[in-house]
């Protein structure tokens, strides 16, 4: 057998990746090189491989003052090597430490894509016009589904009511506070803030002031207020606070929001978690979309005014057309057989004749009040008060007035319950209720006029006045009316959808009839939704449930407006 040659490795182990092996140091030196090149990626640190062959060269003559050339050479690059990776390093972390503390409008990264939607929605909602306390609710809601979730050691409500002895502070919505510590923190606490003039809570009310993430011992005049919320006692941590404001302190609070976070610098470094940047941010716009939804409450007179003067000029002519020129061809019709009826009794003088003329006089009286009625009940819209105490019965009977031959075309049944057996008596404004009622009515008739009659559901055209049981916050103070129809189903794609203004799927339609709605719903101090399907009555597929109080807050002045 012949001698093998020395390293011929791939002949004894056929599969084995053969080895690169270099001949000379510098080749050794320059591989090196250019990994870790291709790991730091500076372009700049590259430089010709002949420097290194020109060492390479001195090498083989064994000098000493060649090897310390070398030696020198490669640990100056080896150092720029170094400096290099330390460069890039520090670059990566200014970007990490960039994406946690970035603010700006168009976030478009993975990890802050969760607050912009959040900011969109808030947004949306306020189009819909929402109420103030929904927004919040959904706001402190989704603070605790955030993936990741948020880092915040408290999130909290605080509330202030103008009374004739000063302001009185309460305890609003709360999250990750336990209950028992959030009562009795309500219980020892809240009563203080009244008494203090010139400290943490007061200030920040009479000011409307928002705190910016301040760590908790450089806040002014913060004396410990929020230590008895938290486990970290006697450790500083960052507070975050945006304000609420209400357009009358004396009806509905004044709002702070707060939010408290740990501290997670040490020593030198004070550091809030990554999350608190972004979640402020989410905290400005909350305050923005929440003065949306006031700034709309404080121009609801306007607005009101405005929509009833569209609602009578849109509905004045059908009005005319249909029901008033209905009644009066009956007058005719009548008068016009009276006339008949009286000849013939002047010739004959028949006793029975004269009965027939008696009773065809009673269905003139009743024709001619009916008109008399409805004229009425768009003249209230006018006339009534904003605030005047009246029988529900009497707003339901102009509805039947204004809406009576609309239902009888289109063989509509308006159905009660619930209402008959009981006297409903509100002070409120029955021209503002008067004109949600038949806008909700209104709708109804709508969606069952795109419907042939051969399409009529099983157990007829119904639309359902409906009242609910007490609440059980007061013992008679809330009204929960509901009002169904058992026409075509809204679509689940547009349920979210139906309340924001401009929205319609109605050919000709404006989209501002339900915004409207719910603006005057929250004007008359309660709220419009619409109900899920589990909570109709039965065969009923579509609902409205209106919820007011029995007497109206004094929340606006509308005198000096109308």
């Amino acid at each position: 057998m012949g001698k093998r040659k020395s390293g011929d490795d791939s002949a004894a182990e056929p599969n084995a990746k053969p080895r690169k092996r270099f001949a000379t140091t510098p080749e050794l030196l320059d591989h090196w090189q250019r990994v870790l090149l291709a790991t730091v990626d500076d372009a700049s640190q590259a430089f010709d491989i002949r420097d290194w062959r020109s060492f390479g060269a001195g090498a083989r003559e064994r000098t000493e003052t060649v090897k310390r050339r070398i030696a020198e050479d490669v640990s100056r690059r080896l150092g720029e090597l170094r400096e290099a990776l330390k460069r890039r390093i520090q670059h990566f972390r200014n970007e990490i430490e960039w994406e946690v503390d970035y603010t700006g409008p168009n976030i478009r990264r993975v990890g802050h894509r969760q607050y912009d939607a959040l900011i969109e929605r808030m947004f949306e909602m306020t189009n819909r016009a929402i109420s103030r306390e929904a927004l919040l609710d959904y706001f402190m809601n989704e603070l605790d589904v955030l993936d990741p979730p948020s880092q915040a050691l408290a999130a909290f409500v605080i509330e202030r009511i103008e009374t004739r002895n000063g302001p009185r502070f309460f305890g609003g919505k709360q999250r990750r506070i336990h209950r028992d510590r959030w009562r009795n923190y309500c219980r020892d606490w809240m009563p203080r803030f009244g008494k203090q003039t010139r400290r943490f809570i007061p200030r920040l009310f009479e000011r409307q002031q928002a705190i910016e993430l301040w760590r908790s011992d450089y806040v002014d005049d913060y004396a410990g207020e929020f230590d008895s919320l938290i486990d970290h006692r006697d450790k500083p941590f960052w507070i975050a606070a945006i304000p609420l404001p209400s357009a009358n302190a004396r009806v509905y609070p004044d709002r702070l929001l707060f939010i408290l976070y740990p501290e997670i610098g040490q020593g030198q470094r004070q550091t809030p978690p990554s999350g608190a940047a972004q979640e402020w941010r989410c905290l400005h716009f909350l305050g923005m979309a929440y003065r949306g939804l006031e700034h709309q409450l404080r121009n609801a007179a306007n607005l009101v005014r405005e929509e009833r003067s569209r609602l009578l000029t849109e509905l004045a002519p059908g009005i005319l057309h249909h029901e008033i020129g209905h009644q009066m061809n009956n007058i005719g019709e009548i008068a016009e057989q009276q006339a008949r009826l009286a000849a013939r009794l002047y010739r004959e003088t028949g006793q029975k004749d004269a009965e027939r003329l008696l009773f065809l006089v009673k269905i003139l009286k009743d024709a001619s009040r009916r008109t008399h009625d409805i004229a009425e009940a768009f003249n209230a819209m006018e006339r009534r008060h904003a605030d005047e105490r009246f029988e529900l019965g009497e707003v339901l009977r102009q509805i039947e007035y204004i809406c009576g031959n609309r239902l009888g075309k289109l063989a509509i049944q308006l159905r009660y319950r619930g209402l008959k057996r009981q006297d409903v008596s509100l002070r409120s404004d029955p021209a503002l209720l008067l004109h949600l009622l038949l806008n909700l009515v209104l709708n109804a008739i709508s969606a069952f006029d795109g419907l042939r009659l051969n399409e009529a559901p099983k157990h007829g055209r119904v639309i359902q006045l409906r009242c609910l049981a007490d609440d059980g916050k007061t013992a008679d103070g809330w009204l929960r009316l509901a009002v169904e129809n058992n026409g075509p189903a809204i679509p689940e794609r547009i349920r979210e959808r139906i309340f924001e203004r401009g929205f319609t799927t109605r050919k000709g339609g404006h989209g501002q009839g339900l915004y409207i709605c719910r603006v005057i719903a929250q004007y008359l101090g309660g709220g419009l939704e619409l109900m899920e399907r589990e909570a109709l009555a039965k065969r009923m597929k579509v609902g409205f449930l209106i919820r007011i109080p029995r007497t109206i807050p004094k929340q606006l002045d509308l005198d000096s407006n109308r």
